[in-house]
């Protein structure tokens, strides 16, 4: 289950629906979206805000182990942090990660996957992202 009581499929096929409804609105700033529903587009930001507040928080890593993460998810925040999710594609995070060499790149590219599996689950985002 997921965090709307739904079977993960479910959700799945309702957040691809609804990034198909919104993906024209979804232009520029968000502008357009915040103009015809009131609501401000998710960011980044707002993802890795919410992923170490609800998910990380549990997680009972080692304090070096959770200052690592702390340390790579304010990197998130400063590079990518206004890019509006509905925007952010595999090939952004390719190249983002293509600045990485070796275990930093693994190390990043894991934690990458947890955040985006984690907008999955709160259904920001259709599942597009491999494992």
């Amino acid at each position: 289950m997921t965090s709307i009581n739904r079977p993960l499929e479910d959700a799945i096929k309702l957040a691809r629906a609804a990034n198909a409804k919104l993906a024209s609105v979804m232009a520029g700033d968000g502008e357009l979206l915040m103009i015809l529903t009131g609501d401000r587009p998710p960011t980044i930001r707002n993802l890795v805000e919410r992923f170490e507040a609800e998910w990380l928080k549990d997680r009972g890593y080692a304090a070096r182990t959770l200052a690592e993460i702390q340390f790579n998810l304010e990197r998130y925040r400063q590079d990518l942090g206004d890019q509006l999710i509905g925007q952010l594609d595999v090939l952004t995070v390719a190249e983002y990660l293509d600045g990485f060499s070796n275990n930093a790149y693994t190390k990043h590219r894991s934690l990458l996957i947890q955040i985006f599996a984690f907008a999955v689950a709160k259904v920001w985002l259709s599942a597009m992202w491999p494992s």
